[in-house]
């Protein structure tokens, strides 16, 4: 085991060289940075009780309810099923803000905890997955661009083997990165709030978002420390199957610039077509079959994955869509299913290709 470990550490010094992991660094550090600046700018000593901002969110939304109420009858036939849509969404929001308010669970965005795992697992992540791809799609393309092909491949070790160390590098690279920029979430987060606590409380998520409007019935309530858990997993699996893509990538193309443009061509591209069929879909222009979610497109931004309730109001998806707690196995098992495959294919060309041709 110590050769390998060896051929690890010496991928970090290859990327230490080129300024990898500082600019893996900043970019973990960019956003907690801009929400700290908002932070000084905006904080109070003594910031208001929770149950004083959801009682006003209930008023704002009730304000807002009466208005569309009003206006439906007087709208094109055309517009009334979008309203009637808005509608029904404000009115399970308001359910649901009520039931914590009875039952005394706090917002998931009043914990520092959860606020820093949302954060991290939407803005930041998509930046994290497309620097990942990057630094996969280099793994082979730049050794053969440095002409150093030869020299590592001159290493006492399969090529599967040394594969697999450039792979477990990046590996331990992302978990390092990813609990980085949590910790720096998480302060910043919690200097906002005014208290880093709240680990033994627990967090409220839909089972099925579709059925987000019926109120708490289709709740559930879970403690925070599992769900921050399991979110950062999901953010892990990501960041896994953008590298295993990017390393087949790397394998499959000439040179380093191909391959970066091939993988970040298509993490960008997929999540932009992803996007798309998912409007027409929420809109019922478009049906999707069961196994579109299992595509490695559909999953590239977790941070809503698990169905955590929020104070906004957003319609539910239609039914089968496959959103919430109760099909967080969906992602799971996509995400890591495309890793391995990625990997696998990666592995498989890279010991048949004539590397010293």
């Amino acid at each position: 085991m110590r050769p390998f470990w060896a051929l690890c550490v010496n991928e970090w010094q290859k990327w230490n060289k080129r300024r990898r992991l500082l600019i893996l660094a900043a970019v973990m550090a960019l956003f907690p940075a801009a929400l700290l600046a908002i932070v000084l700018g905006f904080w109070s000593p003594a910031p208001p009780r929770w149950q004083a901002l959801v009682q006003a969110q209930i008023a704002a939304n009730q304000a807002e309810l009466s208005k569309l109420e009003q206006q439906l009858p007087r709208l094109p036939k055309g517009m009334q099923p979008g309203v009637a849509k808005m509608i029904t969404a404000i009115q399970g929001t308001n359910d649901q803000l009520q039931y914590q308010l009875a039952h005394n669970i706090a917002p998931s965005d009043w914990y520092a905890a959860a606020q820093a795992t949302q954060q991290l697992t939407g803005s930041i992540l998509r930046l994290l997955v497309l620097l990942v791809a990057w630094l996969g799609a280099e793994s082979i393309a730049q050794e053969r661009a440095d002409g150093t092909i030869r020299l590592w491949l001159s290493h006492p070790a399969s090529r599967s083997a040394l594969l697999a160390s450039k792979f477990v590098s990046l590996t331990a690279a992302i978990a390092a990165a990813l609990l980085l920029g949590w910790l720096l979430c998480f302060g910043t987060a919690g200097l906002l709030q005014g208290h880093w606590g709240g680990f033994d409380s627990r967090v409220l998520l839909w089972q099925d978002l579709s059925k987000a409007t019926s109120g708490a019935t289709s709740g559930l309530l879970l403690p925070l420390r599992q769900y921050c858990l399991e979110a950062m997993a999901l953010a892990f699996l990501v960041c896994l199957m953008a590298a295993g893509g990017g390393m087949l990538a790397s394998v499959l193309t000439q040179g380093p610039g191909a391959a970066i443009g091939l993988s970040l061509g298509l993490l960008v591209g997929g999540q932009l077509l992803w996007g798309v069929l998912r409007v027409l879909y929420l809109n019922d222009l478009l049906y999707l079959p069961f196994w579109a979610h299992f595509l490695f497109i559909a999953h590239l931004s977790p941070v809503g994955e698990l169905g955590l309730s929020s104070r906004d109001t957003v319609p539910p998806p239609p039914p089968g869509s496959l959103q919430g707690y109760d099909f967080a196995w969906v992602p799971t098992v996509s995400l890591a299913g495309w890793s391995a495959v990625f990997v696998a294919l990666a592995t498989l060309l890279f010991t048949r290709r004539d590397e010293l041709g």
